[in-house]
């Protein structure tokens, strides 16, 4: 797989930001917050085909987590996957990060209402 290092790309940024800003939290800790050092990253694969996805976008993701933010992942939702698509291409670890969820409604399951946006 190529090295992103020297290609930074929206997607590392905000991953960046993202993980400053937990750690950030982590450091702030009080009795009373509960520290979210974890990353929930959400795929909505509506509409999706071969022909629309960006493998590019997703190699760089699938290497930018797994070189610089190995255990940043907490959970990674997938929403409206097509049947034939499976974790069965994820290691042991990863793929117990992994829940395929059939609908917007079963998000609220994992992500509180009030930061998801409106689909």
């Amino acid at each position: 797989m190529a090295d992103y290092d020297s290609t930074p790309s929206p997607v590392s940024g905000k991953i960046s930001k993202s993980s400053r800003n937990a750690t950030r939290g982590g450091m702030q800790e009080s009795a009373s917050r509960k520290v979210v050092d974890n990353l929930c990253i959400i795929f909505d694969l509506k509409d999706f085909g071969l022909n629309s996805m960006d493998y590019p976008l997703i190699k760089n993701l699938i290497w930018l987590l797994s070189k610089h933010y190995p255990e940043r992942l907490g959970i990674c939702l997938i929403l409206n996957s097509p049947t034939i698509f499976s974790g069965c291409w994820l290691n042991e670890v990863t793929a117990k990060k992994v829940v395929f969820i059939g609908s917007q409604d079963d998000l609220v399951k994992y992500v509180h209402p009030d930061i998801l946006p409106n689909l």
